[in-house]
């Protein structure tokens, strides 16, 4: 490894440049991103998926490992490292990053000889950085920075809910998938998978319309509108947040372009799944972490940044069920990050204010006797358990075979496991018995366990049931499916009751996609447009954002700087690793998608050596407004 970092600098040095040599802690996040990225490789191409997504057991499934993967996997690893690493070297030398870096070893010199008077003699520039600096950090904080750039927020957020809005229009009054029929009936039955702020919220503006106004996709429509506008303001704050770190109004304009045009993000934005307005709150984590956990002093110091962080904690809890596992998450990587921190104790108080409000819809649930599915919590454990019984090679006992048929009919397991996904043996025709798994979690937590331990052949299937399952979260080559949008007009998937009762429910509530649009404009438009809806899926994303995460390191030079923006969603994949979604759905991890553009801009922007800085005025002779200036540090 070091003599990949020694051939660097003496690549850069015949060229005139200087390279700086990563730290420790960097070379242990490429090498550990490496070996990820090499195993992900290895294991797609033990993927033998055959036949569709439906495909019961043995097809679509994992093939075994030998031990030349382990030298493939050992090989493509120290690749992937290099590559890595004269990326990371590279992007830490060249262009605006070597230039800035010039100017703020400069600036520190001169704060650090008590000179900051005579910042505009240390170089030509230095006066315009200075005075642009004193001015971005005097008084505005982080949880102030749309003042002065409210213009540019509203214009924003305009051209964005404009360009979905034609979409919109296409597909009046919005797209939905089977799921929301059910809410829209049956809101309360539907919260043990779905958000009851949500499920309330949709049932009530569909059953609301068709009450009073007789067309229930006037209900619809405003619902999807409501979440078009908020999905809009959250990408206009982010954009808002771009251009107070430093972005030209040209990147800025680009990225509300790239939102605003780009058709998969549209067919997402106009759904009325749960997952569209979590996967755009999940963007409103990364300023958290670049700004709040980067700055020195007290912890969010000020009484509306945690507010602030509560209302995100609470959004994120709320919007999805695995929410409740996503903000626990975050909070204590943001305790952990600043334990040694001032204010960490009002944090503390603040993260369990927000963990209170999170729980009060479960509590209701509760209060109210509403029945629930704790299938939908222990979806792995029962993927796994009935991979083995399936299996020719798995083997169990007695008493565990007892526990499969107390929550399955164990005759109809063969026909309704499907390894890709757990949809199969928690709501097809398994028999499944959710009273009893309601009732009798531990025990079947017990069996789970006993049945992994009893063989390696239990354990290999074990491992290869759960890589199965979550595949389109890790697989370098998922394809998601086409369009993550289910239309009204299609059936794809047909929930309890069969197809006649589905269809009668969309009639009764008048839920049938019909554009308002111009004939021949809407058939140019759904010829030009739906082939464009694409995207790769929720591994290949990820990939691309641990690569990115990677070189930010590299950039910063330092691995805890650097990885700060991209924690909430190394933690968000995590959550989709335990929760077990739809392998095909790119919903889940829509987020990283969305990510993408504000990471590449980080990557372009000058570094933050603001923190260098900081410490060099510790100790210099400063006026009152430079110890001001300080203690407001943004970084």
């Amino acid at each position: 490894m070091i003599d990949v970092y020694a051939r660097c600098e003496g690549l850069f040095h015949r060229m005139g440049l200087s390279a700086k040599r990563p730290t420790t802690p960097t070379i242990v996040v490429t090498a550990l991103a490496s070996a990820y990225l090499s195993a992900a490789f290895v294991l797609d191409g033990h993927l033998d998926f055959t036949g569709s997504l439906f495909s019961t057991y043995p097809d679509n499934f994992l093939t075994a490992l030998g031990p030349l993967d382990l030298l493939a996997w050992l090989g493509l690893g120290i690749v992937i490292f290099c590559a890595l690493s004269l990326a990371g070297q590279a992007l830490s030398t060249f262009g605006r990053g070597k230039a800035h870096e010039r100017r703020a070893s400069a600036f520190s010199r001169s704060l650090a000889d008590g000179r900051e008077a005579e910042v505009g003699s240390v170089s030509p520039g230095m006066t315009m950085q200075a005075s642009e600096l004193t001015g971005q950090l005097s008084g505005r904080r982080l949880t102030t920075y749309l003042k002065g750039h409210r213009g540019l927020f509203w214009g924003i957020a305009a051209v964005v809910f404009a360009g979905w809005f034609v979409v919109w229009l296409f597909y009046y009054p919005g797209t939905s998938m089977n799921d929301q029929i059910g809410i829209i009936t049956d809101p309360l039955g539907s919260s043990s998978g779905h958000p009851l702020v949500y499920c309330l919220l949709l049932s009530g503006l569909v059953n609301g319309a068709k009450t009073l106004l007789g067309d229930g996709s006037i209900g619809f429509a405003a619902y999807v509108l409501a979440q078009m506008a908020a999905c809009a303001a959250i990408v206009s704050v982010m954009c808002c947040w771009l251009k107070w770190r430093g972005a030209k109004p040209a990147m800025v304009w680009v990225v509300a372009l790239i939102f605003a045009l780009v058709p998969i993000i549209s067919d997402n934005a106009i759904c009325s799944i749960k997952d569209t307005l979590f996967n755009f709150v999940m963007l409103l984590w990364i300023p958290f972490f670049d700004q709040y956990l980067r700055r020195r002093g007290t912890l969010f110091e000020y009484d509306q940044e945690r507010r602030n962080y509560v209302l995100l904690c609470v959004l994120t809890g709320i919007t999805r069920n695995n929410g409740l596992i996503v903000a626990p998450m975050l909070m204590c990587a943001i305790v952990l990050m600043g334990l040694k921190r001032k204010g960490t104790g009002k944090v503390v108080a603040a993260s369990v204010l927000a963990l209170v409000i999170m729980l009060v819809p479960t509590g209701i649930t509760k209060v109210l006797d509403v029945s629930y599915r704790a299938s939908e919590s222990l979806g792995v454990p029962l993927q796994q358990m009935v991979a083995v019984y399936v299996s020719d090679e798995g083997t169990t006992t007695d008493s565990e075979r007892a526990v499969l048929g107390s929550a399955f009919d164990l005759s109809k397991l063969d026909d309704t496991y499907y390894p890709l996904f757990t949809d199969g043996i928690k709501y097809y025709d398994s028999g499944i018995n959710n009273s009893w798994i309601n009732d009798n979690k531990g025990e079947l937590l017990r069996c789970w366990v006993e049945i992994g331990l009893s063989s390696p052949a239990n354990l290999d299937i074990y491992v290869r049931a759960w890589l199965s399952n979550v595949w389109g979260c890790w697989s370098p080559t998922s394809e998601p499916e086409p369009g993550q949008s289910y239309f009204f007009k299609q059936v794809n998937n047909v929930v309890s009751g069969g197809e006649d009762w589905y269809e009668s429910v969309l009639s009764d509530y008048k839920l049938t996609c019909r554009s308002l649009l111009p004939d021949d404009v809407a058939t140019s438009f759904k010829s030009i447009w739906e082939p464009l809806v694409k995207c790769p899926g929720t591994g290949t994303l990820f990939c691309l954002v641990l690569v990115m995460a990677v070189l930010s390191c590299h950039k910063e030079g330092s691995a805890a700087r650097g990885i700060l923006a991209f924690v909430p969603f190394l933690l968000l994949w995590l959550s989709l690793l335990l929760s077990a979604p739809l392998a095909t759905a790119l919903r889940y991890g829509l987020s990283l998608l969305l990510a993408i553009p504000f990471y590449v801009c980080l990557l372009i922007l000058p570094e933050n050596r603001t923190g260098q800085m900081a410490a060099a005025m510790q100790g210099s002779a400063m006026s009152p407004r430079m110890a001001e200036i300080r203690e407001e540090w943004p970084f």
